[in-house]
């Protein structure tokens, strides 16, 4: 998902104000039921939605700053096989699921020393996040089902920063070439 709108208050001023609404992060992964790795993990899924309201000043005719938030809500899901009687013999799964949020900053700065050259450089925070009320559930043999109990759990993780260094070059009237470094 990707969007987003800009805003600015007075056609001459030198605010502006934008939102975006996307989603930085996710994947996941679906591994058959018996490979040899079912005991690390069988399937994994990762989801984030993320908005980032933003403000922007133009300084002067070669010089910006820019600087917002970033908020989100993650969702997480993972499931593994676990071993019941300890040969190996009796298998059940275990499933994790919870979501959490992330808030992170952004700031930005633009320079244009002249008309068809422009830098811009963007950092992003990284962003903690927080799972304190995921649910663990377990799949297991009628016979053991009280020994399996659901759960709760709680996990931190961070989601990482970001450096962008990006370069425009207008080669021509209607020619636009770009650079973009990202760490």
């Amino acid at each position: 998902i990707y969007g987003h709108a800009t805003f600015r208050p007075k056609s001459n001023g030198k605010l502006n104000l934008g939102i975006a609404i996307n989603s930085p992060y996710g994947g996941g992964s679906l591994w058959p039921e018996e490979w040899k790795g079912q005991f690390i993990s069988q399937e994994f899924n990762f989801e984030s939605l993320f908005i980032h309201p933003t403000w922007a000043l133009r300084i002067n005719d070669q010089w910006g700053i820019g600087m917002g938030i970033s908020a989100g809500i993650v969702t997480l899901f993972s499931r593994r096989a676990i071993d019941i009687d300890g040969l190996q013999n009796s298998r059940g799964s275990v499933r994790f699921s919870g979501q959490g949020t992330a808030l992170g900053l952004n700031l930005g700065l633009f320079y244009k020393p002249d008309p068809n050259l422009s830098f811009g450089l963007n950092i992003r925070t990284p962003m903690p996040v927080s799972i304190s009320e995921g649910q663990t559930t377990f799949e297991v043999p009628l016979s053991r089902a009280e020994e399996y109990l659901p759960r709760p759990f709680s996990t931190p993780f961070t989601l990482p920063g970001e450096i962008n260094l990006g370069l425009g070059y207008y080669a021509e009237e209607r020619l636009l070439l770009t650079f973009d470094l990202n760490l």
